[in-house]
Parts: structure tokens; sequence; C-alpha cells
């Protein structure tokens, strides 16, 4: 499925009124808006070779330094870490008015509608964004919004971790940036980034997939055990027991790691792999964007 486009040409001239400059500079041209955000919005676009990218554009009502900030940040996370499975920056300026960054374009869809499908359908995914999260704390960061939502599919079916706006140092004071309810700890509180709280999104994301729902909902106030994982196997029990731990954890230790969880859903993968009868996430929905 790819991601709805809607043309907003209007928009476009105003963006491109606000940010010539930084888009010239850049050697870029706008197409379609993607999505609107209150920091930056998202535009289909073209390099001068006619290659198609992504392109995040500061509003010109969000306060232009503190915007341009933001996404020199962003721009800063990406280019620290290269990874196959995340999203790759390709250019970057900051103008007087407005900031540009331009990012290669994900064409076929997001995760999200794959949540409650078989395993099958989505652990490929799964595996390579717990791969990426590991080069992200590799490189000293914290993503700080992982959702099934910010796991787009390249044209050839690749998943690739996006929206790095909130990402942070390992170990600096965090703000409330990207961030919802339902990707938070709820039994603790994190004072400064850690990489916990990018796992305990993971088993968020992971419990979504399995289920066809949050664990705690949308906005949750207070902590209530979620409903147990169905669990049709050995494999999806371990995954089922690793994604509870996680989110009954009390303390940022008890959330566990990465390697845990690519360790069980390496398992859950050997077990996929058996049925065969279904195409992993983003094949279909890239072939139909082709």
């Amino acid at each position: 499925m790819a991601p709805t486009a809607r043309a907003e040409p209007d928009a476009a001239v105003r963006a491109a009124s606000h940010a010539a400059a930084a888009l010239a500079a850049c050697g870029v041209s706008l197409e379609t808006c993607l999505h609107s955000g209150s920091i930056a919005d998202v535009y289909r676009g073209r390099l001068e070779s006619g290659r198609e990218v992504a392109i995040k554009l500061t509003t010109a009502w969000a306060g232009e330094r503190g915007a341009a900030t933001l996404l020199a940040r962003e721009h800063r996370a990406l280019a620290s870490v290269s990874h196959p499975n995340i999203v790759e920056p390709l250019r970057f300026v900051a103008g007087d008015r407005a900031a540009v960054l331009v990012l290669e374009y994900l064409p076929a869809g997001d995760l999200v509608p794959f949540a409650q499908e078989p395993p099958e359908r989505w652990i490929d995914a799964a595996i390579a964004i717990c791969s990426a999260l590991a080069a992200v704390h590799e490189a000293g960061l914290v993503h700080g919004d992982v959702k099934a939502r910010n796991v787009l599919f390249a044209a050839d079916g690749t998943p690739k971790l996006i929206d790095f706006g909130a990402a942070l140092p390992v170990g600096q004071r965090r703000n409330r940036g990207g961030r919802t309810p339902a990707h938070e700890p709820l039994r603790f509180t994190l004072e400064r980034a850690s990489p916990a709280q990018d796992v305990y999104a993971f088993a968020v994301l992971l419990y979504e997939l399995a289920v066809g729902r949050l664990p705690f909902g949308a906005a949750p106030v207070a902590y209530v055990p979620p409903p147990p994982i169905p669990a049709a196997s050995p494999a999806l029990a371990a995954l089922s027991s690793r994604i509870g731990a996680t989110l009954d954890a009390t303390t940022p230790a008890g959330v566990g790691t990465l390697l845990e969880f690519a360790d069980v859903l390496e398992s859950v993968r050997e077990e996929a792999a058996d049925k065969g009868d279904r195409p992993p996430a983003g094949c279909s929905s890239a072939r139909a964007a082709q």
C-alpha cells in the first residue's frame, strides 16, 4: 500500500516562495505534499537528474530558526548512521527562512497495514528494524520515536526506519518531541535518552504487529497488563514472553536488549520459512508501486 499523496499545488507554491533559495541550493523541485507537520512538511519532489526524492521543508509558521535547528539535528543523526534499513539522507541546506532535508523516496507504504497479519508477513521487516536500531545505538544515538508508521518500504520492498526528528545522543536530557503515550514506558521514567526507550517502543511495535492493536491503547493513563499474545508455536510463545517481560518492566534494565529480541525473532522467522505461503511485508505493495 503506497502512502496517500495529497496533491496541494497551492501549498507547494507557498512553501517554495518561503524557501526558494534553500530549494535552489539543494537542486530540488517540489511536486506533491505527502504530509503536513508542525515543524516540517514532507513533499515528493525531484533532483535535477530526475530522481524522485522525499523533501522535508520547514513550515513557514514553525518559527524558522527553531525548525531549521531541528531539521539540521535530524540530518546530523541520519548522516552519522549508515545502514541498509535506515532512510538515506541525500542533501541538506539551511537558508535564511527555511531548511530543506532531501531523503531517498520510499513509495511502498508503511508497516501499519501488516498489523495482525501472520508473522511470515512482517517478521523480515521486524528483524531489519531491530538491526537498524542496533546500529543507531552503536552510533551513540536513541531514535526516540519507533512505531509502525515510521517504517516505510522502498520500491523493492526493503523496510527503512525513518523520522529521526526526535533522535538524541544517549544520555542527553529528553524532551517530548515526536513521542506518544502509547510508546512510552509506563512503569518507570527516563529523564535522559536511553536505548531502553527504543527497545520498549520496539516491543510495543511487535505487540501491535502480532495482535493488531497497541498493548495499552492510544493514550493510556495507567499501567494495565495487556492481554498475552496468542502463541501457536514455541517460537511465538518465546516472542510473546519476551514482549511481555519488556512491557512489564519496572526499571530500564528490565526492558531487555535488542539482541534478546533478535534471537527470538530469528526463531520466528525459521518457523515462518517453513510455511512460505505469503510474501514478506513490503513485497506486494512494492510491486504495485512500480
